[in-house]
This record gives structure tokens, sequence and C-alpha cells, in this order.
């Protein structure tokens, strides 16, 4: 409903009744001498208008006061991403249309939910705001802004936000921060790839007189995740650090080496060589007791006087920048190595490179090597040599830290009991096979963890990828134990089915059981099932698909475009060569002969017909949360006038007995 705001003097020129003037009106005689006219303009000249559009317009919704305001803003910036934009509508609604001033906690949780959600340019906006309205930033308020540069979806934006903010802060507020705050900034320049400045920021919490703590940690490795290049090995230096401090590891210290082990390769031989290289001088009190003991047993010397038994706090940040460089560690290795002697370095076996001597990842003994073990001295002997190129898998990666047995075993040393998220890491670290998933699966059971919905999904998605031919066979298996933990199927694990149909009559099979469970086909299901046809270049399997994407309406990503492109040039080289007929010398296994050739031309139709009927862009990430504008007055004047510009005009031109005054402000909006 639209609003007219303010008086406007011609407004009371759409009346539907010409009314006397009241200094001419006495009594009842007077009656006859006014001419009383009934003019229904919307219907004459404006039939397809509604009804009462020439009649003025009131909004009679009541003010809402600031504790709605406050309330309901609050609820739905903590909803993520789905309530954001709602929050942000309120907050223009309660400065614009009920013109209300706001307040600290107005703020708070919008860059809450800014920060949340990744909206790094809304939440700095927000701050602004603020200051304008409050002294000092609250506490809160500052760990969301680091946040938010954090979670941004654009790593140099945000980093060039976290620098500006850090020193914003404390240059205009003489901000001092707590441990909270550290702990923030670490994770944030650890995610947007600069571990160098979250060590430096561990110097100024020793300047500041304060500890770190495990959460120090959890947010420095967070900052190896994003290091794809050597973040395992850096994120295992951490870890030893974290262990020489005697700090207790938790579980989502854990968690997040199985990240690094996921997703992060470790970094160069030298490298790795030097890791191993340092571990016996970065050993716990005990250990390091153990290892003084049998080194002069095996010297048959004393030791140093300039043994270390605890390490200085001082000097954790100068140790945590020795993690991340490739310089020595500290003092202490001599320490181990019993100063110059050549017999103690043999307590120190190098790292082989020689492939030819020892291809495997461990030594002839059985049980794996484990990393994160304190026993150095065997853990030492045990590797020979490492194969870098297995390194490249995270199945290769995690058989150094002692495979999926050996390292819920150190979890359990340490007292952290493995949970759901801990199996799930280690899941994405396996080969896709039938036998390690239902191992894993054996685990669970063993280690009484509860099992949930998305935790089926991902061991079922996880055995359909195999390239075993009974993969569908063992996942029923799998939906039975689902059905026997209380839980029922839905259209996420038939997501996770969609990826182990090779054969189109079970991609068809599966359809048809989502279209009769009464769910609806998602563009995910139809996705696996068109990247598993042309896995196989089965171009009729892949007609099928691209058929239902079609009728579905179905967007494709950028992967499934890329997808189709290779597919496309390579059947077309195969179709070539078909026609030299050297397609059995060159391609033997995707040999096309006449009925292949018939599916793919209509495959080149169907995906050019599908592609050009979506677009194609990518949405931009903060899209999804611009707020239109509100103006304040509600309908501008102009466009007042020009509605009633040529109604107006036909009442001068028709009733010229209206009053002097008011007929030269009429011609005067008419002229307009």
């Amino acid at each position: 409903m639209k609003t007219v705001h303010g008086s406007l003097s011609f407004c009371r020129y759409i009346s539907t009744r010409v009314r006397p003037n009241p200094k001419d009106v006495f009594g009842k005689l007077t009656q006859t001498s006014t001419k009383s006219l009934e003019v229904d303009l919307t219907d004459k000249y404006y039939p397809s208008e509604p009804d009462n559009y020439d009649k003025e317009e009131y909004d009679l919704t009541p003010r809402k006061n600031a504790y709605y305001y406050k309330y309901e803003i609050s609820k739905h910036a903590r909803q993520g991403s789905q309530g954001l934009r709602k929050a942000l509508e309120l907050f223009q609604q309660m400065k614009v249309k009920d013109r209300l001033q706001p307040e600290s906690e107005n703020f708070a949780p919008l860059i809450y939910g800014c920060a949340r959600a990744g909206y790094t340019k809304k939440a700095f906006e927000l701050y602004e705001e603020a200051t304008k309205y409050i002294k000092k930033p609250a506490p809160s308020m500052v760990t969301c802004l680091i946040n938010a540069c954090a979670e941004s979806p654009y790593q140099e934006y945000g980093y060039e936000r976290l620098n500006w903010f850090m020193r914003h802060v404390k240059v205009s507020y003489s901000y001092n921060f707590n441990i909270l705050h550290y702990n923030c900034a670490i994770k944030a320049y650890g995610k947007l790839g600069h571990l160098d400045k979250a060590i430096a920021l561990v110097k100024d919490m020793g300047k500041d007189s304060i500890v770190p703590n495990i959460d120090t940690f959890n947010n420095l490795l967070i900052g190896c995740a994003s290091d794809r290049e050597r973040g395992t090995t850096i994120a295992l230096r951490l870890f030893k650090r974290l262990r020489y401090f005697g700090l207790q590891p938790d579980n989502y210290v854990y968690n997040l080496m199985l990240r690094c082990i996921r997703d992060c390769k470790m970094g160069s031989s030298e490298l790795i060589k030097e890791t191993l290289a340092e571990l016996p001088a970065l050993t716990s009190f005990e250990k390091r007791l153990k290892y003084k003991l049998l080194i002069k047993k095996k010297l048959k010397d004393k030791m140093s006087a300039e043994f270390e038994w605890l390490p200085a706090l001082t000097d954790l940040a100068s140790y945590l920048e020795s993690a991340i460089t490739n310089s020595k560690p500290h003092q202490d290795q001599k320490l181990i190595e019993g100063g110059k002697n050549d017999a103690s370095n043999k307590l120190l076996l190098p790292v082989v490179e020689d492939e030819s001597f020892m291809p495997t990842l461990f030594c002839e003994s059985t049980k794996l090597p484990n990393l994160l073990s304190d026993e150095h001295l065997a853990l030492m002997n045990q590797i020979e040599s490492i194969d870098m190129e297995k390194l490249d898998t995270p199945h290769g990666r995690l058989m150094l830290f002692g495979g999926m047995h050996g390292y819920l075993e150190t979890m359990t040393e340490t007292g952290c009991k493995p949970e759901r998220k801990t199996l799930s890491l280690i899941l994405c670290c396996l080969p896709h096979e039938i036998s390690l998933t239902q191992e894993l699966f054996r685990l669970s059971e063993d280690y009484s963890i509860e099992r949930s919905l998305s935790f089926y999904d991902l061991l079922i998605g996880h055995l359909c990828r195999s390239s075993s031919k009974r993969k569908l066979e063992v996942a029923k298996v799998f939906l039975d134990k689902m059905h026997l933990d209380g839980l029922r199927p839905n259209i996420s694990t038939l997501e996770a089915l969609s990826m182990g149909c090779a054969k189109l009559q079970d991609a068809e099979r599966l359809l048809n059981d989502i279209k009769a469970s009464g769910f609806q086909v998602t563009d995910k299901v139809l996705f696996n099932l068109l990247h598993e046809g042309l896995r196989r270049y089965d171009f009729e399997y892949a007609n099928a698909i691209l058929s239902e994407c079609l009728e579905s309406g179905a967007r494709p990503t950028r992967a499934i475009v890329d997808l189709i492109e290779i597919k496309r040039m390579n059947a077309s080289e195969f179709e070539k060569d078909h026609n030299k007929g050297l397609s059995k010398v060159k391609q033997p296994r995707f040999a096309l002969n006449e009925q292949k050739l018939k599916h793919f031309g209509m495959f080149k139709k169907l995906t050019e017909k599908w592609l050009k009927s979506v677009e194609l862009d990518d949405d931009h990430p903060w899209q999804q949360f611009e707020v239109p504008n509100i103006s304040k007055r509600g309908p501008s004047e102009g466009s007042i006038r020009e509605i009633l510009k040529p109604m107006i005009a036909q009442r001068v031109k028709n009733f010229p007995q209206f009053h002097e005054s008011d007929h030269s402000e009429a011609k005067k909006i008419a002229s307009l």
C-alpha cells in the first residue's frame, strides 16, 4: 500500500463531488444556488486502474517500538544466511519507516550474522555506522569483526580489512586484546594464508603477559589446513611443540590434524628430513628423561649440564616460528645428539630418498609408524625410507600417522575419545574399498560412537565411489543397519546412492524410487548420474539424464560444464579416429561403433540445447543479502505529480467554476 506523506494542496481536487464555498452557505435556502456534480474520473479516463485509485491512501500499520526491533533483529541474525537478509531489512525499516535511532544492541547481532555468513563488506559498513552512536566497540563486536575477515570469500580483501582493523582498534581506542581476541586473530591470519602474522601475534601475547592455551594451537592448526603444499608437515611440527610445552591435545587437535592429512601435502623431502630429525628434541618431559638415560648408557658419558627439564614459556613464540620455517629448532637438539659425537647421531636416522632401496612407507615391522607418538627413538629406528610419491594421497599420509587403527589408539592414549567427526575425516582419507569402509563401521561399534544420518550418508557415498560391482548390494546392507539404529533415509541418502549407479537401469530405478517416495529429484542426483555416465563414455546413459535435466530445469555447475566439454572433445577425437579406421588401435577401450556415434550425435544436440536454456554466470556470494533502499517519504512527489497531471488538466478544462485561487493553482500543476 503506497503512502502519501505531507499535505499537498492539490489533493482536494481528487474529490468525487463539487462542494460549495462555505462563505456562501447560509441555512437551507442556499442549497439550490450550488451545483452538485458526480464525477467518476477513474471509470472514464482510467478504466484499467483498480477501484479507489484516485483516493488518498494512508498507511495504518502501527509503528514498532525499539524492543520489538531489538528482539526480531537478534532472532533473525542468529539464524545464519537464511535469516540475515530479513534482519537487514528490519534494521533498515527501523531507521527509515519508524524513525528509531539504532543502538549498540542492534549492531552487535547484525555484525555477528554478517561475520558468520562471510559478508565482510556489510559487517564493516555496520561498524562504521555504529561508531556514530557508540564511544568504543564492545569486546564481542571486535571478535565478530575479526571473524568477518576470517570468513571472507575473498582472501585478499579479508586480509586487507583485518590489517586495517587491528591497527585501527589499537590506535583509535588504545584497545587491549584479551586471549579470545588473540586467538580469533590468529585463526583469521591462518585461514587467510599468513601463518607468519599468526606467529607474530603469539609474540604479542607474550608481551601482554597472556599465556597461550590449547585454543591457540587449534587456531594455528586451522592455518596449517589452508597451506595445501606443506600443511601436514607444519601441523606435525606444531603438534610436537604443543606436547613439548606440556599441553594436552583434545579432540579438536586430532580432528584438525586429520583435516591437514586429508587436504594438504607434506612439502619437499628436505622439509620432511628436517622434521623427522628434530623429533627427539621436541619430546615431553617424561620421554626426555628416558632419552637421557638411554643416551648416557649408549655413550657411556655424562650428560651436559645445560639440559633443560622444562621449556621456558617465553621461548614459545620462537619455537613456533621455527615450525613454519626451515630453520633448526633450538639448542635442545644438541642435548639429544650429545654434542659432536658421531655415535649419538646414529639415533637420528636420516630419511633415505633412494626409492630403489625401500619404496615403502615403513620398515619390515608390520606395525605402521606413528609420527604423533612420543616414542621417537623407536620411531627413528622404524622409519628407514619414505616414498614421496605415496605421500601425494591422503591414504599414504595417514599411514605415516599409524593408519586408521594407530591414529585412534593414539587418541585413546591421551584421553581423547573418538567421535563421529573423527571417523568421518578418517573415512575421507581412506581408499574407496569395501573392506576398509566395513572396517571403519566396525570401529564405530567398538568405540560406541553414536551414528547419525549424515554419517551413514558419508559411508554410503564413499562406498558407491568404489570400482566394485557389489557396491550397491553392500550399500543396501548399510541401509538395513540404518533402520536398526532408528534412522530413516532422506534425499541426501538417495544422493549418495546416485554415485553408485553404473548402469542406466540402476539410474532409472533410482529416479523412479525417488519420485515414488514423494521426494523431488534434486540437481545433485542428476549431476551425479550424469557424471557417472560421462565417466564411462556411455552417451545413451548421459542422454537419458540430460533429458531429465531439461525437464526439471536443472542449472549446471561449472564443474559439470567443464566435464561435458572435456568428454565432447575426447569423443570428437574418437569419432575422427573411427572415420579413419584408427579407433581400435589408439583407443581400444572407448572404440566407437555406429550405435555409439548415433548416441554421441544426440548428446551434442541435447547439451547445446541445455546449456543455451540456462544462465551459467555465477552469482556473487553477497548478492543474496543485498536489501533495496526504502525511501523516507514513500512515493516521491514527482511520481505523484505525474499521476495527477492529466487528471487536473481535464478537471480545469471541464469545470471552470472552481475558485480562482484553486483554478490558478490547478493551471500551475497542469503546466508542469
